[in-house]
């Protein structure tokens, strides 16, 4: 039973990990989607302005997209990360040994609840909320922000168009 911890202890740290790696990957393109956006509006372009207009909505509803899937890894990822800790929870119970770090953590972050620590006499109790359902929301926040981006554009179009 401890190797199977030992296992489950390791799966959750890399799955940890590399979902900051995703999140660090799917902001890198939110930001050279960003960066290709604020090319396109510079002066370089503005004897283009149409086709510039036009490729901000193909970037931006690429992004919308991109923001759409992106929530939909990321809340499956974090199911994952929240069954690899009940999994580790759970063989906890069992262990002769009295693990406690992911019952523990369980309980302070998850439940909320106090903690008790034999080196404080003074319980833990997280003082904040987890950081977690705002960084869930991060791609949608994103996805809005991309729709914004190209409905505007194509408003700015349908005036230049039609006027």
């Amino acid at each position: 039973m401890l190797k199977e911890y030992i296992i489950n202890a390791e799966f959750w740290k890399h799955h940890d990990a590399m979902r900051q790696k995703k999140m660090e990957n799917f902001l890198t393109v939110n930001s050279i989607f960003a960066a290709a956006i604020a090319l396109l509006t510079s002066s370089i372009f503005s004897n283009m302005q149409t086709v510039s207009i036009i490729l901000i909505i193909g970037i931006s509803i690429i992004g919308f997209f991109v923001s759409v899937t992106w929530n939909s890894v990321m809340r499956r990822n974090s199911e994952y990360m929240r069954f690899q800790r009940l999994q580790l929870c759970s063989i906890e119970k069992v262990l002769p040994d009295g693990f406690m770090t992911f019952t523990k953590m369980y309980k302070a972050f998850d439940k909320p609840e106090a903690v008790d620590f034999s080196c404080t006499k003074k319980p833990f109790i997280t003082k904040t909320e987890s950081a977690n359902k705002l960084e869930g929301a991060l791609p949608i926040i994103i996805a809005v922000s991309w729709f914004v981006i190209a409905t505007g554009c194509a408003a700015f179009l349908f005036h230049m168009f039609t006027f």
